[in-house]
């Protein structure tokens, strides 16, 4: 399979995570099977003027590890959160697990200062699928179907990126990423190279590993052609109870990539067949003036919870 510039909508799944019946916590647990979106609180960096500005920020995203949960007795209409998720890491609950399962894989991670990317639908039963051979200057909306529409959560522009193979020690991460590594479950003593529900057979099969990719994000520090990855996210104290995620539809995108948005696509992936990297521009750029008007700030890191005892 050849390494290509691609445009791709991406799915995954858009279930809200909240408490499960019963739970009259304020805390919920690391996250098992299916992947859930979580409305998070978290403090990080939004580009004001072109200048990283530090805030409280809500946005939608995913975060497996452990949350603080903030309920809202009376959510909005149209999608709006149920729950306000507060970011917690004990990275030792996994280890108290008595059936020892592995940590779900948090896919894309932007709590650091590059989103990272490493496997999610990179590989699918008969092997790797595109995702796992993009170039810099790629684009991935990753999203869900959320009222029959195409609802975005992160904006990935792909910086750069290492190969590596699905098995025990088949990646190496730099020193700065120790965190990383920890919450994903990879590289470590005894562990499976993370868990991840959208990853396909291949990626339980140990004796035949594949090879995937981990994306380095575009940021504003190191962008690509003037591009940067961002998550549409609101201040805080602007949104006492939250929002509903935007979206993007097909005709949003008319005259730059027609028909790259399947409105109501409810799972895996779709590529835009002609992408290029001036397309791509031109896409990124028509794409962050849509969530501007919308009033939607674009969040460019989130802090990473520090490792603590819940």
């Amino acid at each position: 399979m050849n390494d290509v510039i691609a445009f791709v909508q991406f799915i995954h799944p858009g279930e809200e995570s909240r408490p499960t019946r019963g739970n009259k916590t304020n805390k919920i647990p690391w996250i098992r099977g299916i992947h859930r979106r979580k409305f998070l609180c978290q403090s990080g960096w939004y580009m004001n003027n072109g200048q990283p500005v530090h805030s409280e920020l809500t946005f939608w995203g995913e975060w497996e590890p452990q949350s603080r949960i903030t309920r809202i007795d009376n959510p909005i209409e149209d999608g709006g959160p149920h729950v306000i998720h507060h970011p917690l890491l004990d990275l030792d609950e996994p280890k108290r697990d008595a059936l020892k399962r592995c940590r779900q894989n948090t896919d894309p991670f932007v709590f650091h200062e590059q989103f990272l990317y490493r496997c999610c639908q990179q590989t699918h039963a008969s092997g790797q699928t595109q995702l796992a051979h993009l170039l810099p200057g790629s684009i991935v909306l990753f999203g869900s179907r959320v009222n029959n529409l195409f609802a975005v959560d992160t904006v990935f522009v792909v910086g750069k990126y290492r190969d590596y193979y699905d098995r025990k020690g088949g990646i190496k991460f730099d020193p700065n990423l120790k965190e990383y590594a920890e919450i994903v479950g990879v590289g470590l003593k005894g562990s499976r190279a993370g868990n991840c529900s959208g990853c396909g057979s291949n990626l339980k099969n140990r004796n035949n590993p594949s090879q995937m990719r981990l994306y380095y994000a575009a940021s504003p520090e190191a962008p690509y052609e003037g591009m940067y990855s961002f998550v549409p996210c609101k201040r805080h104290s602007d949104n006492e109870l939250g929002w509903a995620r935007p979206t993007l539809t097909r005709d949003d995108m008319r005259g730059i990539y027609d028909d790259c948005i399947t409105d109501n696509l409810q799972q895996g992936r779709k590529y835009y067949k002609d992408a290029t990297l001036d397309g791509n521009v031109a896409a990124w750029k028509r794409i962050r003036e849509l969530f501007a008007k919308k009033g939607y700030l674009e969040g460019v890191r989130f802090e990473c919870p520090q490792s603590d005892k819940i």
